[in-house]
């Protein structure tokens, strides 16, 4: 069986209460035999991957990850928009793109 798994960020190291829930989440279903894909932000700590757009990467649980570095929409343009700050950041486009469509307007 073929499954996708979203999660927010890389769990590993596992260093709190979220990543340790997700780590383990995602090792019980990769022992049940599926064949697993995790889409998830690289972690900022301990990065995996080169800090590009996405990375492919393959764990000891034969979990396939693939892994992206977001760039973050800035904080002050937030103020200048109509939408919430956790969506005008982790919008696809990052900081420039935020800048660009504040100027716009």
């Amino acid at each position: 069986m073929n499954c996708l798994w979203l999660t927010r960020k890389y769990p590993r190291p596992a260093n709190s209460g979220e990543l340790i829930y997700s780590n383990g989440l995602i090792r019980s279903f990769a022992k049940t035999g599926a064949k697993l894909t995790v889409l998830a932000h690289d972690n900022d700590e301990v990065p995996i991957g080169e800090g590009g757009s996405h990375t492919d990467y393959v764990d000891d649980d034969n979990v396939r990850w693939r892994l992206g570095t977001p760039k973050l929409g800035s904080r002050l343009t937030n103020l200048f928009t109509r939408y919430p700050s956790d969506s005008w950041r982790l919008k696809n486009g990052g900081a420039g793109r935020g800048a660009c469509l504040c100027a716009r307007k």
